[in-house]
Protein backbone atom coordinates (compact mmCIF):
# COMPACT_ATOMS: atom_id res chain seq x y z
CA UNK A 1 0.00 0.00 0.00
CA UNK A 2 2.91 2.35 0.81
CA UNK A 3 4.40 1.65 -2.64
CA UNK A 4 1.07 2.55 -4.25
CA UNK A 5 0.86 5.83 -2.34
CA UNK A 6 4.47 6.72 -3.17
CA UNK A 7 3.99 5.77 -6.83
CA UNK A 8 0.79 7.83 -6.97
CA UNK A 9 2.50 10.85 -5.40
CA UNK A 10 5.50 10.56 -7.75
CA UNK A 11 3.17 10.13 -10.73
CA UNK A 12 1.21 13.22 -9.71
CA UNK A 13 4.42 15.24 -9.40
CA UNK A 14 5.61 14.06 -12.81
CA UNK A 15 2.28 14.90 -14.42
CA UNK A 16 2.10 18.37 -12.87
CA UNK A 17 5.72 19.06 -13.78
CA UNK A 18 5.18 18.35 -17.48
CA UNK A 19 3.62 20.96 -19.71
CA UNK A 20 1.75 18.81 -22.20
CA UNK A 21 -1.65 18.74 -23.77
CA UNK A 22 -2.19 15.15 -22.63
CA UNK A 23 -5.22 15.04 -20.33
CA UNK A 24 -4.63 13.71 -16.85
CA UNK A 25 -7.09 11.50 -15.06
CA UNK A 26 -7.73 10.53 -11.51
CA UNK A 27 -7.14 6.83 -11.18
CA UNK A 28 -9.53 4.51 -9.42
CA UNK A 29 -8.52 3.37 -6.00
CA UNK A 30 -6.88 0.03 -6.62
CA UNK A 31 -7.85 -2.82 -4.38
CA UNK A 32 -5.83 -5.92 -3.69
CA UNK A 33 -7.02 -8.87 -5.70
CA UNK A 34 -7.69 -11.91 -3.59
CA UNK A 35 -5.50 -14.88 -4.39
CA UNK A 36 -2.09 -15.07 -6.00
CA UNK A 37 -1.00 -12.61 -8.68
CA UNK A 38 1.32 -15.04 -10.45
CA UNK A 39 0.01 -17.59 -12.90
CA UNK A 40 -1.38 -20.71 -11.29
CA UNK A 41 -2.54 -23.52 -13.54
CA UNK A 42 -5.33 -24.73 -11.29
CA UNK A 43 -7.78 -27.58 -11.80
CA UNK A 44 -10.27 -28.29 -14.53
CA UNK A 45 -13.79 -29.51 -13.87
CA UNK A 46 -16.69 -29.55 -16.31
CA UNK A 47 -14.59 -27.71 -18.94
CA UNK A 48 -14.03 -24.73 -16.65
CA UNK A 49 -10.73 -23.29 -15.47
CA UNK A 50 -9.91 -22.60 -11.83
CA UNK A 51 -7.05 -20.39 -10.71
CA UNK A 52 -5.34 -17.36 -12.18
CA UNK A 53 -4.97 -17.09 -15.98
CA UNK A 54 -2.43 -14.53 -17.22
CA UNK A 55 -2.32 -12.91 -20.65
CA UNK A 56 -0.14 -10.11 -22.06
CA UNK A 57 -1.45 -7.57 -24.58
CA UNK A 58 0.28 -4.92 -26.68
CA UNK A 59 -1.77 -1.87 -27.48
CA UNK A 60 -1.41 0.96 -29.93
CA UNK A 61 -3.18 4.29 -29.80
CA UNK A 62 -1.92 6.63 -32.53
CA UNK A 63 1.89 6.50 -32.34
CA UNK A 64 2.02 5.64 -28.64
CA UNK A 65 2.58 2.04 -27.66
CA UNK A 66 1.20 0.60 -24.45
CA UNK A 67 0.91 -2.80 -22.82
CA UNK A 68 -1.40 -4.57 -20.45
CA UNK A 69 -0.75 -7.69 -18.40
CA UNK A 70 -4.09 -9.20 -17.39
CA UNK A 71 -4.49 -11.72 -14.58
CA UNK A 72 -7.96 -13.27 -14.81
CA UNK A 73 -9.54 -15.02 -11.82
CA UNK A 74 -12.59 -16.93 -13.13
CA UNK A 75 -13.52 -18.18 -9.65
CA UNK A 76 -13.80 -14.64 -8.24
CA UNK A 77 -15.12 -13.18 -11.53
CA UNK A 78 -12.37 -10.56 -11.41
CA UNK A 79 -9.37 -9.42 -13.40
CA UNK A 80 -6.30 -7.51 -12.27
CA UNK A 81 -4.75 -5.44 -15.06
CA UNK A 82 -1.27 -3.95 -14.90
CA UNK A 83 -1.48 -1.07 -17.37
CA UNK A 84 1.44 0.84 -18.90
CA UNK A 85 0.24 3.62 -21.19
CA UNK A 86 2.33 6.75 -20.75
CA UNK A 87 -0.03 8.79 -22.94
CA UNK A 88 -2.73 8.16 -20.31
CA UNK A 89 -0.46 8.71 -17.30
CA UNK A 90 -0.51 5.00 -16.41
CA UNK A 91 2.91 3.50 -15.73
CA UNK A 92 2.62 -0.02 -14.35
CA UNK A 93 -0.67 0.85 -12.67
CA UNK A 94 -2.64 -2.06 -11.18
CA UNK A 95 -6.40 -1.74 -11.64
CA UNK A 96 -8.85 -4.38 -10.40
CA UNK A 97 -11.92 -5.11 -12.51
CA UNK A 98 -15.07 -7.09 -11.82
CA UNK A 99 -17.03 -8.90 -14.48
CA UNK A 100 -19.98 -6.83 -15.68
CA UNK A 101 -23.41 -8.16 -14.70
CA UNK A 102 -25.16 -10.01 -17.53
CA UNK A 103 -28.18 -7.74 -17.17
CA UNK A 104 -25.93 -4.69 -17.57
CA UNK A 105 -26.87 -2.04 -20.12
CA UNK A 106 -23.22 -1.97 -21.19
CA UNK A 107 -22.01 -2.74 -24.69
CA UNK A 108 -20.82 -6.26 -23.93
CA UNK A 109 -22.28 -7.98 -27.01
CA UNK A 110 -19.99 -10.98 -27.03
CA UNK A 111 -16.76 -11.82 -25.29
CA UNK A 112 -16.10 -10.75 -21.71
CA UNK A 113 -16.65 -7.30 -20.22
CA UNK A 114 -14.93 -6.21 -17.01
CA UNK A 115 -15.55 -2.86 -15.30
CA UNK A 116 -14.01 -0.69 -12.60
CA UNK A 117 -16.28 2.12 -11.50
CA UNK A 118 -15.15 2.64 -7.90
CA UNK A 119 -13.81 6.15 -8.61
CA UNK A 120 -16.48 8.74 -9.46
CA UNK A 121 -13.91 10.59 -11.62
CA UNK A 122 -13.30 7.73 -14.05
CA UNK A 123 -14.79 4.46 -15.25
CA UNK A 124 -12.65 1.72 -16.76
CA UNK A 125 -14.06 -0.93 -19.13
CA UNK A 126 -11.98 -3.88 -20.38
CA UNK A 127 -13.71 -5.81 -23.17
CA UNK A 128 -12.06 -8.96 -24.52
CA UNK A 129 -12.94 -11.40 -27.25
CA UNK A 130 -10.45 -14.05 -28.29
CA UNK A 131 -7.02 -12.45 -28.47
CA UNK A 132 -8.36 -8.89 -28.77
CA UNK A 133 -8.84 -6.45 -25.88
CA UNK A 134 -10.25 -2.92 -25.76
CA UNK A 135 -9.68 -0.62 -22.79
CA UNK A 136 -12.02 2.38 -22.53
CA UNK A 137 -11.55 4.99 -19.82
CA UNK A 138 -14.40 7.47 -19.40
CA UNK A 139 -13.69 10.53 -17.26
CA UNK A 140 -16.22 12.55 -15.26
CA UNK A 141 -16.44 15.16 -18.03
CA UNK A 142 -17.48 12.48 -20.54
CA UNK A 143 -14.14 12.21 -22.37
CA UNK A 144 -13.34 8.67 -23.52
CA UNK A 145 -9.79 7.37 -23.97
CA UNK A 146 -9.37 4.02 -25.72
CA UNK A 147 -6.63 1.49 -26.26
CA UNK A 148 -7.00 -1.29 -28.82
CA UNK A 149 -4.93 -4.30 -27.79
CA UNK A 150 -3.94 -7.74 -29.03
CA UNK A 151 -2.47 -10.55 -26.97
CA UNK A 152 1.20 -11.17 -27.68
CA UNK A 153 0.97 -14.86 -26.88
CA UNK A 154 -2.05 -17.12 -27.07
CA UNK A 155 -3.65 -18.16 -23.83
CA UNK A 156 -1.78 -21.18 -22.52
CA UNK A 157 -2.90 -24.46 -24.00
CA UNK A 158 -3.63 -27.49 -21.88
CA UNK A 159 -2.78 -31.04 -22.81
CA UNK A 160 -5.22 -33.50 -21.35
CA UNK A 161 -4.40 -37.19 -21.22
CA UNK A 162 -7.04 -39.78 -20.76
Amino acid sequence: MKKLLIATAVGALVLTGCATNTPTMNQPITQQMHGEHAHKHGNHTNNSHHGIISKTYTCNNDANDANIVAHYNPDAKKALLNITASQLGLNGTDVEFKIAPTDSTSKSGSGMLFINDVNPNSKYEWHTKGNIGMLDITTADGSVYSLSCQSTLPTHHHIHSH
